[in-house]
């Protein structure tokens, strides 16, 4: 083995691994990542194997020996195609330009080293897992052995020569200084992830710190802000983080609303070593109050004191929400201590475990006794089924609730009415929770209620007794005056001729009073049956104009005696109704008569009657009195004179409007008035033509609905 050659190679190897290192030192800040960087990457390597070639042993002219293979081959290992065909390519142009018959040699020693350490490179997938030093022993044989194998690039004869002398150093040294130099790129490649892995960390916590939503500070026990993120200047109003460290020099004082609160976080950090929801009124800048919560610990010791690290979140719409809850819990309680009525609570079994004093006052238990009690040992036997039932339904869910009359049992044995209302209260996910009552003791308006009914009663009988009374009187009345009418009609028609003009004015006074009377009499008890539902419609089809006629004939000499013209304009259309004969008669009867009765003499009387579709439509007018606006909602009323004097020359009852407004209601039709005060009046009355109405025979019958 040639000394020469092979402290010549260590020689060499010991510069590589010398400018490895510092390489190493300095490139740090390069990332190899873009384009940029390769490129200078290697340039830089492109240097170091010039410094080799520069200090390589020569072994023949023009025939030298370095570790470039070495550097070339890691180089494709580590850094990629880009580093290390700029590195090789400098290589190679200063070979080139030194010259000698090793050129051709060398710089195929360039191209395979650098070939080799590219595949090596594919094979290993870009490097994912560290390389350990018996693969890089073996990486280095293969470069090498391929290095001593272009030696016959040289003339045969020089090839033998050169790898006498070479071959033994090249497999000792260069395998071995690959091996360190790829250690050293291997603590680089890891030194290198390792500072990437922290600076990813790095930015991810600054991220975290920047952006969560949770204020995060440091402080120091006196209340100095050393740092906080930017979420905790917003809390406490500020725009930036330095902006809050500027304004908060003392945080007991500027941020705690009460500054003893403080002084308590501070004792509990001190006691502890760390606080866990801590809650305190806080004071931002701009003077709002809001409510912050606080974890923190002691981080470290400091000159005056100890550092204190923490993180808060504004918690004022929680507290809000608290109060909020609590008030409306307050509020609750004082309504269900103070209600009027009685409130309990029940579970889904029917067991009292709420109530209120009103309850307990109702039921006449003590609160102790009535604790766990089930209602339906407080009900009545003869209400309770009905409320079970009621019961079932909303626990199936066939009703949200239910109200009852009905009787509670009282410890003092009696019943006390009450209206109950119930409901079923459940849960968010919609399961039954437990059944809200709210009773009202309606012990008095029942009562009254029974009074009413026997006020009722005795009511209903006295207007029995009055129209049993009605009917005798009736009975009792007309027998006489129909004897006192009929004579007095006798004696005026048959026996005029033996009675003085005093006589006749006499008798035709008693005659006209008798009949008058009768006519009082009739519109009375037809009023009494009214009242008693004992009226009767006795439908019949008839002609309108036959009908007509004949309450003209009864009326006419009234409007002869005061010289009024009584005009008809019916509709010929009109062919056929069903009504009650006798009472439409008697409607339009007593609406002419009160019309002539008002209009002066020389008037004017005009009856209009149409059809209208399903209803015969009927109007009188007249250029009477006419009345006031005042009275005109009165006028159908029983007894109701509406103008005292004129009615008092006319006569009347008061009576005669009424049974019109009755009649026509029991034919289910409506009737109206219009009139101006000093001018005439008109009232109009519409019934149905054809009824629906029920056969009987020949008897036609109203349906009791309409009835």
């Amino acid at each position: 083995m040639n000394s020469e050659a092979l402290i010549g190679i260590v020689n060499n190897a010991a510069l590589l691994l010398a400018l490895g290192l510092l390489y190493d030192s300095f490139s740090y800040k390069v990332s190899n990542k873009t384009i940029f960087d390769k490129v200078i990457t290697g340039s830089i390597i492109g240097i170091i194997g010039v410094a080799l070639i520069f200090n390589s042993w020569e072994l023949a002219p023009g025939i030298v020996f370095d570790t470039r293979s070495i550097l070339l081959s890691i180089t494709g290992l580590f850094f990629g195609f880009i580093p290390v065909l700029i590195a090789a390519l400098i290589s190679a142009i200063y070979r080139l330009s030194m010259g000698g018959s090793g050129v051709l040699t060398g710089i195929s020693v360039i191209a395979s080293s650098t070939i080799i350490g590219l595949l090596w490179r594919m094979h290993r997938q870009n490097l994912r897992k560290t390389l350990g030093n018996f693969e890089l022993y073996v990486f280095g044989i293969a470069v090498h052995v391929s290095m001593l194998l272009l030696m016959f690039t040289l003339p045969f004869e020089t090839a033998i020569e050169v790898l006498k002398v070479i071959t033994i150093p090249v497999i000792l040294v260069y395998p071995i200084g690959t091996v360190l130099l790829g250690t050293l790129l291997n603590q680089r490649t890891a030194r290198n992830k390792a500072q990437q892995a922290l600076k990813e960390s790095e930015a991810r916590i600054k991220h975290i710190y920047n952006n969560v939503p949770v204020g995060i500070f440091r402080t120091d026990s006196s209340g100095k802000v050393l740092s906080i993120n930017p979420e905790m200047a917003h809390i406490v109003g500020c725009d930036s983080p330095e902006e809050a460290i500027e304004h908060y020099t003392d945080l007991g004082k500027q941020l705690y609303v009460n500054s003893e609160k403080r002084e308590e976080f501070v004792k509990m950090l001190k006691k502890e070593g760390s606080v866990q929801n801590f809650e305190y009124e806080a004071q931002r800048k701009d003077g709002k109050r809001l409510w912050l919560l606080m974890n923190a610990k002691i981080s470290a010791e400091a000159e005056n004191g100890f550092v204190i690290d923490g993180f808060t979140m504004d918690i004022t719409e929680r507290k809000m929400a608290d109060f909020r809850i609590r008030e409306s819990e307050e509020k609750f309680r004082a309504i269900f201590e103070q209600a009027a009525t009685g409130i309990c609570q029940a579970d889904l079994d029917g067991k009292i475990i709420q109530f209120n004093d009103r309850f307990c006052k109702i039921t006449g238990y003590p609160a102790e006794e009535l604790m766990n009690v089930n209602f339906r040992d407080i009900t009545h036997p003869d209400d309770l089924p009905k409320e079970l039932e009621l019961v079932e339904e909303v626990v199936a869910g066939k009703r949200k609730n239910y109200s009852i009359e009905k009787r509670y049992l009282h410890k003092s044995g009696s019943s006390v009415w009450v209206s109950v209302n119930v409901s079923i209260v459940s849960s968010s996910e919609g399961r039954p929770l437990y059944f809200l009552a709210v009773a009202e003791d309606i012990a008095e308006r029942k009562e009254a209620e029974e009074q009413m009914l026997r006020a009722r009663l005795a009511a209903e009988e006295a207007n029995r007794y009055k129209n049993e009374l009605l009917a005798n009187a009736n009975h009792e009345l007309r027998t006489p005056l129909s004897s006192i009418i009929g004579f007095s009609d006798i004696i005026l028609s048959d026996m005029s001729d033996n009675l003085n003009q005093s006589q006749k004015k006499y008798l035709s006074h008693v005659n006209q009073s008798g009949k008058l009377l009768l006519k009082l009499i009739s519109k009375m008890l037809d009023i009494s049956r009214i009242e008693s539902g004992g009226m009767d419609l006795h439908f019949e089809k008839f002609k309108p104009g036959p009908m007509v006629e004949e309450v003209i004939r009864g009326i006419e000499s009234m409007a002869s005696i005061k010289n009024i013209t009584l005009n008809v304009d019916m509709d010929t259309d009109i062919q056929e109704m069903t009504a009650d004969k006798g009472k439409v008669q008697a409607i339009l009867y007593n609406l002419l008569e009160n019309s002539l009765k008002f209009t002066p003499s020389k008037g004017e009387v005009t009856l209009k009657i149409r059809e209208k579709g399903e209803f015969l439509q009927v109007s009188i007018t007249d250029n009477g009195i006419g009345i006031q606006d005042k009275d005109i909602d009165r006028i159908f009323d029983p007894f109701v004179q509406v103008d005292g004097s004129s009615t008092r020359k006319q006569g009347g009852t008061g009576l005669g409007l009424m049974l019109v407004k009755e009649y026509v209601s029991m034919h289910n039709g409506e009737v109206s008035v219009k009139s101006e005060y000093g001018r005439g009046s008109t009232f109009t009355f519409t019934i149905p033509i054809a009824p629906n109405i029920e056969y009987d025979s020949e008897t036609v019958r109203m349906p009791e609905e309409v009835n």
